[in-house]
């Protein structure tokens, strides 16, 4: 293999890099599976809503774990037209061996099928080969008919060493250019032309980078240079994004008599909350009056993608997407004459955290933000299952533009308490004298939790309800033998069920002995890995939760407890870990567990404090009872 026929690459280039993939947190790191020769992003804007995307690469495989950056997808849409896509594959001799065409490139909706219309579409290329090395290149152009974000440059990846990339953003010599370096220096070179001022950012020779276990998304841990424009405009909506007012005062003229209600249907409104005693009586009416009459639908077309459909269009079909939801829902609050406004939020459980001094638009939600007499409530519209007043975990905690008449401002959403998020279970099991045991649980869940049971029960027919009961326990060879879901109910604060399972040779025979493990409702699946050198990253939890087991069992007859495991307690500021097994006066062994973690961010210091919290869950999936037959 002779790596120099390949694009100029020469050995003493390739040598140089390697150092610079070494990490100490990942072996992975230390051999970079592609090497990206070239990369360059240009971002060419002609005015507020013209703008044209180039990119282009050049990538060196090294091996079948880099073989995935063959695959190359495009995603694109009514606003932004894919004009170009070319690519070819150059084999390690330097000769040309495959090119981009019908055969190797599939385009396809880029949604899954429960949107009813979305525009959003992907064209994958691929170009692939079984000799190692080769180099992919690629490039393809997007035309912007409509431009409500700039892109975000990362000059540094997780799987690759980068020897060169460029990102390349012009404009008019009227027109700003807005940038937010995260966790970068980088500054662009700018450089006027005539009437084009062109800012450009470069780097060279940078190795993979490592992400650190257990921190913040690997978006908000990357080198970026984030950008966004000043003036913007979509389908000749025209807004200004150098303050968060600006984008409300945009998105409030989208929806802009939007929300007249159909005389019938305020007369429903009204009627509904005739004897509510207060603004929070009158919007729980209302947000169940809303939740029974719609569904959720994507509706993502053009300008659709900002602009909700009104309040006429959805009362008619029963169903919106998020903007059209909240758009009803607040236009019947105001007929029972409560005030709400609609809130931009970005949605999702590991997403980074926006800077509030760089005005931008990350968002692909809308909430509902009622003050209330200044004990403010948030609502989801777009859930017919989460109780009146939750937004779920991934719209907690997080700032959200909320749309007031005066100008947007950003508000905090609210964050739950661990034991807001509480699951509790509690079992019997009737082991008998052939390791078998009989288990009847009585599971209850609250907060983001009952949001996860909730979300999964309702929306399964029966048989999937069956088989995601069967995958909750982490036990193998499990028969459901009774199964109570009548207490899983859409909008409820709380939910839980009950289940009556057989699970064959629980415990293991050897000899006079059965050997068991009492963990059995939770088992902690993955620890925090030990790191070297100092960590620089928080850790990230989801949200706040509080897990109480209690099992009890009944052991079979003619044996005793010969062996039980250590107790377990530990606590620290952020969380703790108990887990004890105690035998009891008439018999039968009680095995405790208690998982609590009181804050969703832990500072990087504390980072070996959690990874000892974990990893002493862990041993409950190992430590075990040992019981011996009696005489």
């Amino acid at each position: 293999m002779i790596l120099g026929k390949i694009s100029g690459v020469s050995w003493m280039i390739f040598a140089s890099v390697l150092p610079l993939c070494a990490s100490v947190q990942s072996s992975s790191a230390q051999d970079p599976n592609a090497i990206i020769q070239s990369q360059s992003m240009h971002f060419d804007v002609d005015g507020p809503g013209k703008a044209t995307m180039r990119v282009a690469r050049e990538i060196l495989i090294l091996g079948p774990a880099g073989r995935h950056h063959g695959v190359i997808p495009v995603y694109y849409d009514d606003l932004r037209k894919l004009k170009k896509f070319s690519g070819t594959l150059t084999n390690d001799d330097g000769k040309v061996v495959g090119k981009l065409n019908r055969d190797n490139t599939e385009d396809r909706s880029a949604v899954s099928a429960a949107s009813f219309y979305d525009d959003s579409r992907v064209r994958i290329g691929t170009l692939v080969s079984d000799d190692y090395p080769y180099v992919v290149s690629y490039e393809y152009e997007l035309l912007y008919d409509g431009v409500s974000h700039w892109p975000t440059w990362y000059p540094q990846e997780t799987e690759a060493a980068v020897l060169n990339s460029e990102f390349v953003v012009t404009v008019p010599d009227d027109m700003d250019v807005r940038y937010w370096n995260r966790n970068t220096d980088l500054e662009p070179q700018i450089t006027q032309n005539r009437r084009r001022v062109e800012y450009r950012w470069s780097t060279a020779m940078r190795g993979v980078f490592t992400a650190e276990p257990w921190g913040p998304p690997l978006e908000e841990q990357l080198p970026a240079v984030v950008t966004a424009p000043g003036l913007f405009e979509v389908d000749g909506y025209r807004g200004n994004m150098t303050t968060w007012a600006g984008l409300s005062f945009w998105y409030s003229e989208l929806i802009e008599g939007r929300a007249e209600v159909p005389q019938q249907l305020a007369a429903d409104v009204q009627y509904l909350v005739r004897d509510a005693s207060s603004n929070e009586e009158k919007a729980r009416l209302v947000y169940k009056f809303v939740q029974d009459r719609t569904r959720y639908v994507s509706v993502q077309l053009g300008i659709g993608s900002w602009q909700p459909y009104d309040v006429i269009y959805v009362d008619k079909n029963g169903f919106g997407d998020c903007k059209a939801l909240v758009n009803y829902t607040q236009a019947l609050l105001g007929v029972a004459g409560v005030e709400a406004y609609p809130a931009l939020i970005r949605n999702g459980l590991r997403l980074s955290e926006m800077s509030p001094d760089f005005p931008c638009n990350p968002f692909n939600h809308v909430i509902l933000y009622l003050p209330n007499d200044g004990d403010p409530l948030w609502l989801e519209a777009t859930s017919q299952t989460i109780a009146f007043g939750r937004i779920g975990a991934s719209n907690e905690d997080r700032w959200a533009l909320v749309a007031f008449p005066d100008g947007g401002k950003l508000v905090r959403t609210p964050t739950s308490q661990a034991e807001d998020n509480f699951l509790s279970r509690n079992a019997n099991v009737a082991l008998d004298a052939a390791g078998n045991a009989t288990v009847v649980v009585d599971a209850r869940f609250g907060g983001s939790q009952q949001d996860y049971v909730t979300g999964n029960i309702l929306q399964l027919d029966d048989a999937g309800r069956m088989d995601w009961l069967r995958d909750y326990l982490p036990l193998p060879s499990l028969d459901l033998v009774d199964v109570d879901l009548s207490d899983v109910q859409a909008g409820q604060e709380v939910v839980g069920f009950k289940m009556g399972v057989f699970v064959s040779g629980y415990a293991r025979r050897s000899g006079r002995r059965f050997f068991f493990v009492p963990s059995m409702l939770d088992r902690v699946e993955s620890t925090p890995p030990p790191i070297e050198g100092e960590r620089t990253q928080p850790v990230r939890f989801s949200y706040r939760f509080l897990d109480t087991d209690s099992t009890t069992f009944l052991l079979p007859d003619g044996y005793k407890v010969e062996a039980l495991p250590e107790p377990i307690e530990y606590e620290t500021e952020f969380g703790r870990y108990v887990e004890r097994s105690t035998l009891r006066d008439d018999g039968s062994l009680l095995h405790t567990r208690i998982l609590e973690i009181r804050e969703t961010e832990v500072p990087a210091e504390n980072y070996e404090e959690v990874r000892i919290l974990y990893s002493l869950a862990a041993t409950g999936n190992r430590n075990q009872v040992v019981l011996v037959k009696s005489g």
